[in-house]
């Protein structure tokens, strides 16, 4: 399947009172889920408390960096993805197109006391379980990849409805 090369899964572990990570910037779009711990990124412009539970989501061409916050370690889920695997049904091309050249705009931190927060974090651990299930079977990954996809797309009507992604005025 060659939407695999469209996306990539990492588990990471960031020991507690670390320095942190150099300022990174890619043409991905970036979902972390806090599984344990918490975690300091500077997303921007923005300082972001993330606890567990919490998404940070970064956009294509943002300059961020993470470091530990506090004594503790930290776990995150990373899902790294090319604005390429939303392009290609329909309307959602201008709908990312509009994410990636600034018309919209994404809160990169989304907590825990959002009010769809149960809706958000199902669809989040949807959206995991199918990039940690990767199987050799193509009739397997063929079905993973629509799940994974109209997952993705869940999250962000989701994250639409919050007010999370708005218009730029």
């Amino acid at each position: 399947s060659t939407l695999n090369m469209l996306y990539t899964y990492r588990n990471n572990r960031v020991p507690g009172g670390e320095a942190g990570s150099v300022i990174r910037r890619h043409q991905e779009f970036e979902i972390n889920y806090i599984l344990n711990g918490c975690l300091l990124v500077l997303c921007g412009e923005q300082q972001i408390h993330a606890e567990k539970g919490d998404l940070v989501i970064v956009c294509p061409n943002i300059p961020y960096s993470v470091f530990p916050d506090g004594k503790e370690d930290c776990e995150y889920d990373t899902l790294s993805f090319a604005p390429g695997l939303l392009k290609e049904s329909g309307r959602s091309e201008e709908y990312i197109e509009q994410l990636m050249n600034g018309n919209k705009v994404l809160r990169p931190h989304i907590a825990t006391n959002i009010s769809q927060y149960s809706l958000v974090s199902s669809t989040v651990e949807n959206i995991f379980s199918c990039v940690k299930e990767v199987t050799e079977r193509n009739d397997m990954l063929l079905k993973n990849d629509m799940l994974l996809k109209s997952a993705l797309f869940c999250l962000f009507s989701l994250l639409e409805q919050e007010g999370a992604i708005y218009t730029n005025a």
